[in-house]
């Protein structure tokens, strides 16, 4: 995770009052590509099968399966004249989808 993107989670963690929550990052099945990321805030925390890092105050949960395709991706938030959102730099990635909301690997 890049620095803007802590901040950027940072900042919606706070905004959204969801302090003492994880945030999960999850790879799932589908998207025109065939993978898509997933990040969803939650109470629990990790499970046996997960892996948790710790980014400065920022706990970031994956599972196994998931963290199997996102091993080595770097994770930063860009904002430009057309939007703004969390890009992922996989190198796993062997192809994605033209609206960039997918991959494959």
């Amino acid at each position: 995770m890049t620095a803007r993107a802590i901040e950027r989670i940072r900042e919606v963690r706070d905004n959204e009052e969801r302090a003492g929550q994880v945030l999960r990052l999850r790879v799932l099945a589908g998207g025109c590509s065939g993978f898509s990321y997933n990040f969803g805030w939650e109470e629990v925390g990790a499970g046996a099968q997960d892996e948790v890092t710790l980014f400065d105050d920022v706990t970031v949960v994956v599972d196994k399966i998931s963290l199997s395709l996102v091993e080595s991706t770097e994770i930063d938030f860009e904002a430009g004249l057309y939007g703004a959102g969390f890009v992922f730099k996989n190198p796993q990635s062997t192809g994605g989808c033209g609206c960039g909301q997918s991959f494959s690997a």
